[in-house]
């Protein structure tokens, strides 16, 4: 009878290894040795990177304030320009003393004395005085008007009185200033 032992080992001869095999091994070994190296590098610039991170971190930090401060002063500039808006709008009516002093002396009638004036708000001027008549007051406020400093002359009000035995009229004035006064010619005559 024949025996076949199928289990058997099958014996090898000793070689050298196959070429291809090594190949394979120096390509890996190279390719784990560049990944290596790779990952070094990576490493060392992501530790580069955060360093300069915390610098700037720490630049930021100092400047906070700073920054603060630059907004408040931001603000405070934008409230400044407010008021100096407002400003300029208010001095769009205003007229100078001098100016309107000079505009009241041409325009009063001679029988007509004012015994105060006075400013409210940004344009309205109220004018307190005696006259002689209704006549009188009537022409001061239409030659007041006429003269391009004052708009919307109104009488406020207006009462009989007396000082001494005189009979007189004891008026309120009231006008809106003009924004752009106009001299006219009796107004420069005075100012010269």
């Amino acid at each position: 009878m024949i025996t076949i032992n199928l289990l058997a080992s099958e014996r090898r001869r000793a070689g050298p290894a196959p070429a291809g095999g090594n190949v394979w091994i120096g390509a890996t070994v190279a390719v784990v040795g560049i990944l290596l190296v790779w990952s070094f590098l990576l490493i060392h610039r992501t530790g580069q990177l955060q360093s300069q991170m915390n610098d700037v971190t720490r630049q930021a930090d100092a400047l906070r304030p700073v920054a603060l401060q630059v907004q408040q002063l931001s603000q405070v500039a934008i409230a400044l320009q407010g008021q100096q808006a407002v400003l300029r709008q208010l001095l769009t009516f205003e007229m100078p003393a001098a100016e309107s002093l000079q505009t009241i002396q041409a325009v009063i009638p001679s029988n007509v004395w004012l015994t105060s004036m006075a400013t409210s708000g940004a344009s309205l001027a109220t004018f307190d005085g005696y006259a002689f008549s209704y006549p009188e007051v009537a022409r001061f406020m239409v030659q007041l008007g006429a003269s391009g400093s004052f708009q919307n002359v109104d009488l406020s009000s207006s009462n009989a009185d007396s000082i001494g035995d005189r009979g007189v009229v004891r008026f309120e004035v009231v006008g809106t200033l003009s924004a752009h006064p106009v001299t006219t010619q009796t107004q420069q005559g005075v100012a010269r």
